[in-house]
């Protein structure tokens, strides 16, 4: 969401809408699917993980509200706030 995305640097909401999405649903699978290399997150756990990626700046905070919604949990009020001054201050 910052713009050093590869290769074209797009930030916000330049990245297609789509692509937002998948990267939501892209890290949601690779946190709870076990890997040789470590174990499966059960799903209340990856979600704070990323509720903390998304403060950091790292996902678009809309698209996760409505990825955790549907996932059965509530993003609290003031992550959304945050970015929503994040980019009125960036002029997204």
């Amino acid at each position: 969401m910052d713009g050093t995305g590869y290769p074209d640097g797009l930030k916000g909401k330049e990245i297609p809408i789509t692509a937002r999405v998948l990267q939501i649903v892209d890290v949601y699978d690779a946190l709870t699917t076990a890997r040789p290399y470590k174990k499966a997150l059960p799903p209340a756990e990856a979600l704070s993980v990323m509720e903390r990626e998304v403060k950091r700046g790292w996902w678009d905070p809309d698209v996760f509200a409505a990825f955790a919604e549907m996932m059965g949990r509530e993003v609290a009020q003031p992550l959304l706030l945050a970015h929503a001054a994040a980019a009125a201050a960036a002029g997204d």
